[in-house]
């Protein structure tokens, strides 16, 4: 938080103001109190297209300051070549010449560059340095294509993402038609290892371009791409001039279908052992579990959320916002949050409307995280209803679809309760850990007190698995558990039910960040039913006929 001073008295300030233009009164040179060097680079910017003729190009961007965007910069290098380059390749493409010095944060500055070859594809991007030598980070590389005479489209700011993937991922490729007077009236194709596919375009605000979109699966393999445009009088644009670029490199991928086991009822006794352990981690009491009930091997996996969603989705019951926010149709409730359709991003679930939704590449069968617990329950159901059964959940109400709204009366696929979640990480010997007495070993153990730094492939420390062989019920992601969160009974109790009310949902489990000390089976963690996070993700249970 940053401090507010109150204004300093006139005379204290004009004191201030001769101390500082004569030195400090009173005090050597040696004692007065060095400044540290100035370190803060100026902002990155982002460059935009304003005019292009067949020689030449106006490219406009946002001054940034001299210390993020305070202040002044002491100078810009804008720079251009004909094949890609980075800050590691600076140095080999060619500098602007006879750029102006930059104006304050925030103005508006132009720069021509002429002298360039028609009909060639050119990358730009420019820096930005202080006076005390602070290099801003390079903005976003553009590239475009010189019409091969003034009268030609221009095509730039071609790309497409993910550079690699698998089958089973949305490649996603993207252009703009620089607008001169006329709305283009067909869209642009991307030519994908020689396979010419119609973009469509979207809805993007924006009075120089045309923005278009193509997405897709592809098979396995390697491909080459480029972009092609021809106007109504026939005249016409590609990019990349000459060639393709390359990519993507596309794999095979084995997406694991849900496995679970049996697991018998008994009585244990749940919550800490320790009388120093926080108030909601006890009293220990015994619980009854009078019900056999499966319970998933491994934590539900991107793929096999995705599967859920697009099921549902071609069925009216969920709804996309904004790409990123899916919600349902009736209700508008939070189910997941998706990765940003440009950006590099730890979720693990992307969506097109060609193409639904889709797991990132490598990461089908990392867990699925952003889920909220209405996404959660959401996937239960579409499950069951695969499997022909009848749901758990009513998704108008959010409660059992029994009349005593009893989780052990339903048959259908359901979050555990966490009894049940509890009961089955200690089975059947009321060990401390899934996996044991022993202290947690990171990276043997499982995914967990930052290992690896992120979510892995489900299941992968087999040295972690509990007594049934259930894995990751220590690490890799905290799962949604069915109770509101509240505090524990102190007497013993049959097929607990958790609180009648409260405004968060349990969680169990620890995630790939937690410290050991989060791993024990009686630890509780909580969240907001309409929240989701990396760290958190859920599997499955039902009560056996």
């Amino acid at each position: 938080m940053t401090r507010l001073h109150p204004p300093l008295p006139r005379a204290i300030a004009a004191a201030s103001l001769l101390v500082l233009a004569t030195g400090f009164i009173g005090c050597s040179k040696d004692d007065v109190a060095t400044q540290p060097p100035d370190s803060t680079p100026p902002d990155a910017t982002s460059l935009r297209v304003d005019a292009v003729s067949d020689t030449s190009i106006t490219l406009s961007w946002r001054a940034p300051g001299g210390d993020g965007m305070r202040g002044l910069a002491d100078r810009y290098d804008l720079r251009y070549a004909t094949t890609r380059f980075d800050e590691d390749t600076w140095a080999l493409a060619t500098s602007a010449k006879g750029l102006n010095r930059p104006s304050s944060a925030g103005s508006l500055e132009r720069h021509r560059i002429a002298g360039l070859s028609p009909g060639l594809t050119y990358f730009f991007a420019i820096r930005s340095v202080d006076g005390n030598g602070n290099w801003s980070p390079m903005s976003g590389l553009i590239n475009l294509s010189l019409p091969s005479t003034l009268d030609h489209p221009v095509l730039w700011t071609g790309d497409m993402i993910p550079g690699d993937g698998t089958i089973s991922t949305a490649f996603v490729y993207r252009v703009r038609v620089l607008l001169r007077g006329e709305e283009p009236l067909d869209p642009p194709a991307v030519v994908v290892g020689g396979v010419a596919r119609p973009m469509r375009r979207l809805d993007i605000p924006d009075i120089g371009s045309a923005h278009y979109e193509f997405s897709s699966f592809l098979d396995a393999g390697s491909y080459d791409y480029y972009f092609s445009y021809t106007d109504p009088e026939g005249r016409s644009a590609r990019l990349p001039n000459p060639g393709t670029w390359a990519g993507p490199v596309v794999g095979t991928v084995e997406t694991f279908i849900p496995d679970f086991v049996a697991v018998s009822p008994d009585t244990f006794a749940m919550g800490s052992p320790y009388p120093f352990s926080p108030l909601e981690e006890r009293p220990r009491h015994t619980v009854i579990l009078n019900r056999a009930f499966q319970v998933d091997r491994l934590e539900i996996t991107n793929a096999q959320l995705c599967a859920a969603l697009n099921w549902a989705h071609q069925r009216g019951m969920v709804d996309v916002l904004a790409d990123t926010l899916v919600v349902t149709h009736d209700s508008g409730r939070r189910l997941l949050v998706t990765a940003p359709r440009r950006a590099v991003a730890p979720h693990g679930i992307r969506f097109a409307e060609e193409t639904g939704f889709t797991p990132l590449p490598f990461r089908e069968n990392w867990p699925a995280t952003y889920v909220t617990w209405y996404g959660a329950v959401l996937y239960c159901n579409v499950r069951t209803l695969w499997e022909g059964g009848t749901p758990a959940y009513d998704l108008e109400t959010w409660r059992y679809t029994n009349l005593r709204n009893d989780p052990y009366l339903t048959t259908g696929w359901r979050l555990p309760t966490e009894a049940e979640w509890e009961y089955v990480a200690q089975y059947n010997d009321a060990r401390t850990y899934p996996f044991g007495n022993r202290m947690p070993e990171p990276g043997v153990d499982g995914n967990f007190a930052g290992a690896v730094g992120h979510c892995t492939t489900v299941g992968s420390y087999p040295g972690g698995a509990n007594a049934l062989g259930v894995r990751d019920l220590a690490g890799n992601v905290w799962e949604w558990c069915s109770d509101r969160y509240g505090p524990y009974p102190s007497s013993t109790v049959t097929n607990p039910l958790g609180p009648s009310g409260g405004d968060r949902r349990a969680a169990r489990g620890g995630s790939w960040g937690s410290r050991t000390s989060e791993l024990e089976c009686y630890q509780r963690f909580s969240m907001r039913p309409d929240a989701g996070s990396d760290g958190l993700g859920f599997r499955c249970v039902r009560v056996m006929p």
